[in-house]
């Protein structure tokens, strides 16, 4: 018998590297063909059809895995679902491993799956990517890639040339749409509005000239790696305990991925209701909300598209744009329902999530990059804190990415050292989500700020603002100054960390990583005092 593993390689680019939503979409839908079973069109079912004595373990998420019980299948497995890709999926890279089974218990399994990943390894590092024929002096180029065109498609009742990845991505568009709508239906609470998912960046609910910004927001799970290594570890008296552990495994992250993706979708319908004053259909926000995010339609007899738009949702990977003054709120949604849900053996799930809000025609392919990147830092502070639960980290890109996370927060967000030499950081994040061991670096403190910018104390009062944002620049004793010009000597607003940050706008902590630093408390939330919206039931707003 023998263990089979396929994975998809560069994924970023081949998923992220438009900036048209559409391709996008379809580009999601072809890797989850190429990986998945069960689905009208799936590569991957197309090439087992003719296969006898061939198990599936697992298939999502990028990656499955085979159990074939012919040494012959191997070949023919591995032939049909690469000419599945290259004439159904051009562009979409795949990778191989596999390893015989010697013998028929547990352990057996658990050896030719070491083996199995390192040879899939080894063929990743050595891996040569399509190449695609350059084109004549006479070819036309395609519009996204700058390769051959081979036809076009229509957009905006103007023809646009397309190279075959292109086109593959966008014949698949309206099949993964209807998959979308099949997998988390849409449902307004009032009943008064016909909803759709968008496909285009510019129906996610920005409002012209008031807000151009758009959330990318990625999830991952957490030590998921080392989950699958225990599993394995276990003694099992045969491969098939094995498979069907691990196959049970990937099912219950698969559905607490779809539960919680599901109820963030529900979340944003939820708060769906009419507008005050015109009756058109409004994102209904808690009380302060200093924006209003306005459903958009392209027609006056098309659907209104809510401001939310899944594009990836496999295993624990979970990829989604909604408008920019949602992404916070709708990241900590989706982190607290998949944080409610267990492994089949009781152990609670977690994930990180890092959410770019960037310019709405921002390039996409940066965009994502960087949730990717605020994810890894989320993860990396959950891991060198000893934090259980789930943590997030963001940024607010106004302009183009000026050189590495770390340096663009050294740049941007590093204050002046206090009086005794202190080095002072004016962000909080990454943040912890319900982790009481530090109440200062969580999501709840800078929930807190958010709301007290949005309050009346502060509304309307833009030179305020903008003079604690200087304030808390220049450090402890600036912001002795703004209370004493701005607050009559009275403490900055509450935020469930102590007297001491209301008065100094800080807060010292021995940080195992940097050592004795001093945070502000305040910085993010004055950021996000126009940024931020928290979707409210419409039926129980007030």
């Amino acid at each position: 018998m023998i263990l089979l593993i396929i994975d998809t390689t560069g994924i970023q680019s081949y998923v992220f590297g438009s900036n048209r939503l559409r391709d996008n979409i379809g580009a999601s839908h072809l890797v989850a063909l190429a990986t998945t079973t069960g689905r009208p069109g799936s590569i991957l079912d197309a090439a087992l059809v003719a296969e006898k004595g061939v198990e599936v373990v697992y298939a999502g998420g990028g990656n499955a895995m085979l159990l074939l019980r012919e040494d012959a299948a191997l070949h023919h497995v591995i032939a049909a679902v690469s000419r599945g890709a290259l004439c159904g999926a051009p562009g979409l890279n795949l990778a191989y491993g596999w390893a015989r089974m010697e013998g028929d218990d547990g352990a057996a399994f658990e050896a030719a799956g070491e083996v199995a990943f390192a040879r899939l390894d080894a063929q990743k590092r050595t891996f040569r990517p399509q190449q695609t024929l350059l084109g004549l002096g006479v070819t036309a180029l395609c519009a996204a890639t700058r390769q051959p065109a081979i036809g076009m498609f229509i957009e905006d009742n103007r023809p646009v040339l397309a190279a075959a990845e292109v086109l593959a991505k966008q014949g698949v568009a309206a099949d993964a749409h209807a998959a979308l709508r099949a997998a988390f239906p849409l449902a307004d609470n009032a009943g008064a509005y016909r909803l759709d998912y968008p496909t285009d960046f510019d129906n996610l609910g920005r409002s012209e000239g008031e807000s151009s910004y758009i959330a990318v927001i990625h999830a991952d799970g957490d030590g998921m790696g080392k989950r699958i290594e225990a599993l394995l570890g276990r003694a099992y008296t045969s491969h098939a305990e094995s498979a069907m552990a691990l196959s049970a495994f990937s099912s219950a992250v698969h559905g607490a991925m779809q539960g919680a993706l599901g109820a963030v979708v529900a979340h944003v319908c939820e708060a769906i209701g009419p507008d005050p004053k015109t009756g058109d259909p409004i994102v209904m926000a808690a009380p302060g909300s200093t924006t209003t995010v306005h459903l958009k339609r392209t027609s006056n007899n098309g659907p209104y598209y809510v401001p939310l738009r899944p594009i990836i949702a496999a295993g624990d990977d979970v990829t989604m744009v909604c408008d920019g003054r949602l992404g916070l709120d709708l990241a900590v949604a989706y982190l607290q329902k998949f944080a409610e849900q267990a492994d089949p053996n009781g152990e609670p799930f977690s994930a990180c999530a890092g959410v770019a809000i960037v310019n709405a025609h921002y390039p996409f392919a940066q965009a994502y990059a960087l949730a990717d990147d605020l994810c890894a830092s989320a993860k990396a502070y959950r891991h060198s804190h000893g934090i259980t639960g789930p943590c997030m980290d963001w940024h607010i890109a106004t302009t183009g990415l000026g050189g590495t996370l770390t340096q663009m927060r050294e740049r941007e967000y590093t204050g002046r050292r206090s009086s005794d030499g202190t080095p002072q950081r004016l962000e909080l994040r990454p943040v912890a989500l319900g982790d009481a061991s530090a109440p200062l670096r969580s999501w709840e403190t800078v929930r807190r700020g958010i709301n007290a910018f949005q309050g009346d104390t502060w509304q309307g009062r833009r030179g305020k603002a903008k003079a604690l944002r200087e304030a808390l620049r220049g450090g402890s004793h600036a912001v002795d100054q703004f209370r004493a010009s701005y607050l009559d000597g009275a403490l900055l607003d509450d935020i469930g960390a102590g007297d001491g940050v209301r008065e100094t706008g800080y807060q010292e902590e021995y940080d195992a990583v940097e050592g004795l630093i001093a945070r502000c408390g305040y910085f993010d939330a004055l950021e996000l005092m126009d940024l931020y919206v928290a979707p409210v039931s419409a039926g129980g707003r007030g």
